[in-house]
């Protein structure tokens, strides 16, 4: 009798990583569908992606800042300035109670590149996943008297 055993083993690693403006473009969009439900409208009917964009890039802190983004006028102000404004701020006040001494210089430095016109903040989260695949087959071969003879 032999007996025969192969192992393989794979990992791979997959790394994500999301930066402060997707984060809050993911809560914007949460945030749209969820009024587009309510309302039975379509997402683009209640804020298109360029006005998230533009809300991403120009961070509003006002109702009245928000006449400066593109695609909201007056209307929509009314309608949804105070909850663009909130989400704004909870998106600023939870990265900032988040962060330690040494993450509020790097915020700091990405509210400023912000404000200054640059539109990816420095990366705040980094996801990292690694699967193991192991696969084991085992062949049996077995030799009888009548077969010792034939060879």
């Amino acid at each position: 009798t032999t007996t025969t055993t192969t192992t393989t083993t794979t990992t791979s690693t997959t790394t994500t990583t999301t930066t402060a403006n997707d984060a809050l473009r993911e809560r914007l969009f949460a945030w749209r569908l969820g009024e587009a439900r309510a309302s039975g409208k379509p997402t683009y009917v209640i804020m298109c992606n360029m006005t998230i964009d533009d809300i991403i890039r120009k961070r509003p802190r006002t109702n009245n800042d928000l006449l400066g983004v593109y695609g909201i006028g007056e209307t929509r102000r009314k309608l949804y300035g105070d909850q663009i404004i909130n989400i704004v701020r909870e998106f600023h006040d939870s990265s900032d109670e988040s962060s330690t001494e040494e993450d509020s210089v790097t915020e700091t430095s990405a509210n400023d590149a912000l404000e200054d016109g640059v539109t990816e903040a420095p990366t705040t989260t980094t996801t990292t996943t690694t699967t193991t695949t192991t696969t084991t087959s085992t062949t049996t071969t077995t030799t009888t008297a009548n077969d010792a003879l034939r060879e």
